[in-house]
């Protein structure tokens, strides 16, 4: 069975899923069991058109644009030279290119060689292959070994190049111990110096050739590996069970894409490091002890000391690196609810709660992110200390043990101290990537191994020989967890409430509900429901939502005030009874049950009910989003899924219909015909580009019923064998509904006889189509072989649309009286202009607001319920959006993508930071512990020299004195580097208030014409770079820049 979505997931903000693909082949139907755990990799989801290239669409390119630019990437790697790769020369046409213009374009990077390896889709598919393996066996799966696996041999080749370098690097000290001895020797010849300086001249060319290679494969291994992270990350965010995508923020998610990627693929740079240094480390004690004899031996004593002291600093790093990342994901998460609910929230007002909301996680975040910092000082003070002491302790022993300085001995000396410098001090570094990558490789593990949706789930029974469709035999449904109103988190005490809290749902015995209970205890745990923040401090804001008000006499209560039994009835006098439930755990809520179903090829069924009905959730069992309790579900063909909320991308209009990437995927006549029986010809004519018109973030310039058209025009484009249709015509008006009710899934969808529909495929072949609507106007079409009346939850009736009328007392019967009178009043109001007055009627009469858990991850949608607001503004024609503020609109969105910085980053950048960092104050801080530890450094050189050549006589003075200067450049690099993470944190607050006042107090045009996702971003990954990576770049700079000063004075 294949699957191809054609809107947006109902329960997931996590995009759209296309192509899925060879579930189940042959030509018989397949019957998989309901009752099944995890589903097996090797029968895991492949997705047809969900290349990992195409994860990122290019909004700035229309398709024709696209097309005629494919990015070829015409060098040929096998053409390139030794020379030419070792000096990157295949990369100067890039940079001259990039000096000839004032910005490059993705076109540009055509002049770039780019092997397969380097391609999306080749490394996110070597990651699948590998991973598959490991998943075998769930508990020893290791993400670090299938990375090992799939990138592990190229990346272990080129530590030949950094085995070079790293000998290379002695070459120095070696060659400048014998020209000390060269230039001493007056018999020595010319010859000999110049030999000794030509070594030192090749060995430096050689180190810089190869480090530069060495570090160039190392980052571009980092760079597989964050891409397979965040495809593998993707990918599994789409299969995850309803129970999973509870479990899952969408911060979290996010968090995995972004913070905890990068990390992952930053490990790379530093993996060889280790090796590196452990010889750097053991080469630089040989050459030392060829100079100094035993005495460095009181260096390998203080490594050896501060080995384990440097352990348990490692260990509470750890722990707080956990910590904070949970913290993190519960702000990130927080974030993306407010920017999905951003119109309800400027609506009423809200943007002060919620900022007291969003900024007291942020400083719970930024307690942990101190204590981090803290620790990362102290390890790096101890590692510096360790650098220093190495040094002071061998010169110690070498005094005591009655030996005298020598010029020859001590600066050699120095160049090998000056060589354990770096691997010294880059241990810290090494080890807080090396526990940030840890934490992050066991986060990402333990989310690919979340549980998957169970496709196609069945009891195992014999294949019932149905040709085509679906079939469900005895099906009992039910969504595992209830979500937290409001996406919100609640505090570690309350934390099994929302689950149904163990102690309400254990008044399930002997197989009964105890509805009153029930009610009873909803409402004495009606206090400890905390919203958003997870805090009880905030339960009084106005986003804090009472449960009374969910939940009615007799179990939960729709926001539209419609009551859903929870498996209860009413009697006559309106007590609640209860009603036998079978096997339900107390962590699930039952929501479908007994349902018997069948749709074969050729049939077009209907499906209706009242609010709660469980139409939606229907439908949704035959994807394998609910979980099954017992009954078969057969289902054979294609799939295609239209959801109430079409799935809109911010791309053309052309582009949302077809997902076409290349031109040989484009199909013309198959794309005109869907444009032509869904109506959007006329539509199209009225946009300024066409149907190369960028329609926007979530469709913003088109109407509601545009938007689910266009979604229509995508099912007929991508065709399917069966068509799951959940309410596609609510919100277009009556005429253009009966010519996409007709046009569309009748002659095309249903019988295929549209002319030239297939484009080359049988046009025998007939479809399965399975129509929720409350529409009564179109039951009544012939075609409509079967009408499904939902109730409670169960298949009340089923029949043709005239035996159904004429059962007496029938629910469809009473069904239609409600809908004909609320069409009455609705046209008793006037217009049958498009989209009118048929969003009330379809929020009133469908089921998407029905408050079941696993319905919706964000705030947006169940406040739209709760307080009536519309996301459309088309409920009358007068309210209809006119052509120019489509363009308007259209060209907020092009002005946007166009504003690209130019040329060097600005000056005012870098003062708001130093500016919120503490301005002139902190800067006198940093520049007086710089020039302390600068100086006890060049000091401790000169002060070194000097003892041997005047300490003869009183060497034990002359140690205390370099004792002294080393012991206060290490609390001077204490100082320093508390100083500047202290400052970067307040940095960080600062900006990131200003960051959400702006943000929070901009129009809706902004959140109109500007991604949802690059919105998140900024508080995500961009906070994080803020936070962490800004300043230890700051700290780096910073050491650089004094070193080079300190080494021009000293020369000078």
């Amino acid at each position: 069975a294949e699957f191809c979505q054609v809107g947006k997931d109902p329960r997931t903000d996590m995009g759209m899923r296309i192509g899925l693909d060879n579930l189940k082949s042959g030509s018989e139907n397949e019957t998989t069991p309901l009752l099944k755990g995890n589903s097996d990799p090797s029968s895991s989801y492949k997705y047809n058109n969900n290349d990992p290239d195409n994860l990122g669409l290019n909004n700035a390119k229309t398709l024709q644009q696209q097309n005629a630019q494919p990015l070829p990437f015409t060098v040929e790697t096998s053409k390139i030279s030794l020379f030419a790769t070792l000096t990157f020369q295949w990369f100067a046409p890039l940079l001259h290119l990039g000096n000839s213009k004032e910005q490059l374009n993705p076109e540009d990077l055509q002049t770039l060689p780019l092997p397969p390896s380097c391609r999306t889709s080749h490394v996110s598919k070597l990651f699948e292959q590998y991973w598959s393996q490991e998943t075998h066996n769930a508990k020893t799966a290791s993400v670090a070994r299938c990375l090992a696996k799939a990138y592990g041999s190229d990346y272990l080749c080129v530590g030949v190049l950094k085995l070079i370098h790293d000998l290379s690097v002695f070459v120095g000290p070696i060659v400048l111990n014998q020209l000390i001895q060269f230039l001493r020797d007056a018999t020595a010849t010319l010859s000999t110096g110049l030999l000794l300086t030509l070594a030192v001249t090749i060995s430096q060319i050689i180190m810089c050739l190869c480090l530069r290679y060495f570090a160039f494969k190392c980052y571009l291994t980092a760079l597989r590996m964050r891409t397979a992270v965040v495809v593998a990350v993707y990918k599994k965010a789409l299969k995850l069970s309803s129970a999973e995508r509870q479990r899952r923020s969408t911060g979290q998610i996010v968090n995995l894409m972004t913070v905890d990627a990068q990390r992952i693929g930053d490990v790379a740079s530093y993996l060889h490091q280790i090796w590196s240094s452990a010889l750097t480390i053991i080469l630089s004690f040989y050459f030392l002890w060829m100079q100094l004899g035993p005495s460095c031996l009181g260096g390998v004593a203080v490594i050896v000391i501060a080995i384990p002291i440097n352990k348990i600093i490692v260990v509470h790093m750890t722990c707080l690196q956990k910590v904070l990342m949970k913290c993190r994901d519960e702000r990130v998460e927080v974030n993306s609810e407010v920017l999905n609910g951003i119109k309800v929230i400027k609506l009423q007002a809200w943007e002060e709660s919620y900022t007291k909301k969003i900024l007291h996680l942020r400083n719970t975040e930024l307690k942990q992110l101190s204590r981090y910092i803290i620790a990362n000082a102290i390890q790096t003070m101890a590692w510096t200390a360790v650098r220093l002491l190495v040094a002071l302790a061998s010169f110690a022993v070498y005094t005591m043990l009655g030996n005298t300085l020598d010029v020859a001995n001590a600066l050699t000396a120095l160049a090998l101290f000056d060589i354990l410098r770096y691997p010294l001090s880059k241990l810290p570094v090494m080890v807080n990537n090396l526990v940030e990558a840890a934490t992050s490789l066991d986060r990402v593990k333990i989310f690919l191994l979340s549980e998957d949706r169970i496709p196609l789930a069945g009891a195992g029974l014999e294949s019932k020989g149905i040709d085509a469709g679906v079939e469900i035999s005895n099906g009992t449904f039910v969504y595992e967890s209830m979500k937290p109103m409001m996406g919100g988190v609640h505090t570690k005490k309350d934390s099994n409430f929302f689950e149904m809290d163990q102690e309400l749902l254990k008044q399930v015995h002997d197989g009964y509900w105890e509805i009153k209970l029930l009610k009873a205890q909803l409402k004495d745990a009606e206090e400890r429901i905390v919203s958003l923040s997870g805090k009880e401090d905030y339960r009084a804001t106005p986003a804090s939502t009472s449960i009374s008000a969910h939940y009615g006499d007799n179990g939960l209560k729709d926001p539209n005030g419609t009551t859903t039994l929870v498996n209860g009835t009413k009697d006559e006098d309106g007590e609640a009874t209860t009603e036998t439930v079978e096997d339900v755990h107390p962590s699930e809520l039952l929501v479908l049950r007994r349902i018997d179903f069948s749709c074969g090829r050729g049939e077009l069924i209907a499906v209706v009910g009242l609010v709660g009905s469980g139409k939606t959730t229907f439908i949704n069992s035959m994807l394998g989003e609910v979980k099954a309790l017992s009954g078969t579900l057969a289902v054979k063909g294609r799939l295609a899924y239209f959801p109430q909320t079409p799935f809109i991308m911010n791309d053309t209009l052309q582009r949302n219909v077809t997902f076409a990437r290349q031109a040989e995927d484009f199909d013309q006549g198959r794309y005109d015909l869907a444009i032509s029986i869904c109506a959007l010809e006329h539509d199209i004519k009225l946009l300024s580009g066409g149907d190369q018109t960028e329609i926007g973030e979530k469709g913003i310039t088109l109407s509601g019923g545009q938007r689910a058209r266009v979604a229509m025009a995508r099912a007929v484009y991508h065709d399917a064998d069966i068509y799951l249709l959940d309410d596609p015509l609510a919100a277009v008006d009556v005429h253009v509904g009966k010519h996409v009710f007709q046009k569309c899934i009748v002659d095309e969808l249903l019988l295929r006889k549209t002319p030239g529909s297939m484009s080359g495929l049988d046009s025998e072949r007939k479809s399965s189509v399975i129509l929720v609507t409350n529409a009564i106007q179109y039951l009544s079409n012939p075609h409509v072989s079967k009408i499904v009346v939902l109730h409670g939850g169960s298949v009340a009736e089923v029949g043709t649309y005239n035996e159904l009328c004429s059962k007496p007392g029938s629910l469809f019967s009473s069904f239609v009286s409600i809908l004909d009178s609320e069409r009455s009043n609705g046209e008793t109001k006037g217009g049958n202009e498009e989209d009118s007055a048929t969003d009330d009627r379809s929020e009133q009469l469908t089921d998407q607001s029905m408050f079941i858990p696993g319905r919706s991850n964000s705030a947006q949608s169940y406040i739209y319920a709760e307080y009536d607001v519309e996301e459309e503004d088309d409920k009358d024609p007068s309210l209809a959006k006119p052509v120019d503020e489509f363009d308007s609109v259209t060209a907020l969105m092009t002005n946007e993508l166009q504003e690209r910085e130019k040329g060097l980053v600005d000056f005012g950048n870098y003062a708001a930071w130093f500016k919120a960092a503490g301005g002139i104050f902190v800067l006198i801080l940093v520049l007086i512990g710089l020039v302390i530890d600068r100086g006890a450094d060049v000091g401790s050189t000169w002060w070194l020299t000097y003892w041997s050549r005047h300490g003869g006589e009183d060497p034990y003075s002359f140690l205390q004195i370099y004792a002294f200067i080393n012991v206060t450049a290490i609390f001077a690099i204490f100082a320093r580097q508390l100083f500047i993470f202290l400052a970067g944190l307040r940095a960080a607050k600062l900006l990131f208030v200003e960051l959400l006042d702006v943000i929070l107090r901009a129009p809706m045009s902004f959140f109109d014409t500007t991604p949802i996702g690059r919105i998140v971003n900024r508080f995500s990954k961009d906070v994080y770079i803020l936070d962490e990576k800004l300043v230890l770049a700051l700290r780096g700079f910073l050491n650089a820049l004094s070193r080079v000063i300190s080494t021009i004075f000293v020369i000078s």
